[in-house]
């Protein structure tokens, strides 16, 4: 009957604890290479954090918080995805952050409002938003029709395109305009004159991702 070869206890148990510390090295190197980060938010019901974008390969998160002002370990220097999911009524949506080893890393989440909530508000805006208009360019804006348009952020800013309806064909070309809400709820044009394509050069009082969305308004 052949012998089965013995094994070595003490090679195994020397394979074992060399493992076991290569696996501690690893670990405390990227501990020592992780900072906290703090996550602060509002009218948010989760945050899913992940070291690669959420839509590339359907990646897991690293963390997932519920609780504003929780803390997740991060690797340094290296860009972390937060997807957050808006409560009712608020946007859903992705920031980033790199944490670079400062102390008292925080990200902080504010979205505004949903796209669908910012389109049932402006039902109830756009009979001030064309007397505005009216108001400003008296006559000449009977040559446009007015399109429904957007609303932004808190619905503080509108934006549209004026569609030319008049009989000059030389005068043919559709306009773009932003209007701002202040705090009294009044609409001022914010973007005058009414131009072809908005330029941040021209009008750097208006968020420049507004004026990016209006240019793309058919």
């Amino acid at each position: 009957m052949q012998q089965r070869p013995r094994i070595n206890k003490k090679l195994v148990a020397s394979f074992i604890a060399v493992l076991v510390l290569i696996v501690g090295i690893v670990m405390l190197g990227n501990y020592l290479n992780s900072q906290p980060v703090q996550v602060d938010f509002e009218n948010v019901t989760k945050v899913d954090v992940y070291d690669a974008q959420p839509d590339q390969d359907n990646p897991s998160p690293v963390a997932t918080i519920t609780s504003s002002g929780s803390s997740v370990r991060l690797q340094k220097d290296t860009r972390h995805f937060f997807a957050y999911e808006g409560a009712e009524g608020y946007a859903s949506g992705t920031t980033e952050f790199t944490p670079t080893g400062q102390e008292n890393a925080t990200v902080t989440i504010s979205p505004y409002f949903s796209d669908a909530k910012l389109d049932a508000l402006l039902d109830d805006e756009l009979d001030a938003i064309r007397q505005t208009l009216r108001t400003k360019y008296g006559s000449p804006v009977n040559d446009y029709e007015l399109q429904r348009g957007k609303l932004y952020k808190f619905g503080e800013w509108y934006g549209t395109t004026l569609k030319y309806v008049g009989d000059d064909i030389f005068n043919s070309d559709t306009l773009r305009v932003v209007l701002g809400k202040d705090d009294a709820g009044t609409w001022s044009v914010a973007t005058d004159p009414p131009s072809i394509s908005l330029s941040k050069f021209l009008f750097p009082d208006v968020p420049v991702e507004i004026l990016r969305d209006v240019n793309k308004l058919k």
